[in-house]
């Protein structure tokens, strides 16, 4: 994608004409879109900063937002720290199996 297109797709983003953007770990920082209600990650970071960098899209100018994570056995290291951080009652886990 050229960067042409990023910069329209960003806008089309940002003022509502997009409602949903998937991108890659790019996106965890430099970009200030306030209003980003949810963060959804498919594969962990490596650590807590760019988790928080990641999910901190969503708590911008003191508004509230929702981080939906994907969590392997190989993450537990770091879900370990994430609940250090950010406190186990805020967490809602859901345990799902895959065959």
């Amino acid at each position: 994608m050229s960067q042409s297109e990023r910069n329209r797709v960003m806008a089309a983003f940002r003022d509502g004409r997009l409602k949903m953007l998937v991108a890659t770990n790019l996106a965890a920082r430099g970009l200030d879109i306030p209003t980003i209600s949810h963060v959804v990650n498919y594969d962990m970071p490596e650590n807590i900063e760019e988790y928080v960098h990641r999910i901190g899209r969503t708590a911008r100018m003191g508004k509230r937002g929702t981080a939906i994570s994907f969590i392997g056995e190989w993450d537990f290291e770091l879900y370990e720290q994430i609940i250090a951080k950010v406190g186990e009652d805020k967490m809602i886990k859901r345990k799902f199996s895959f065959y």
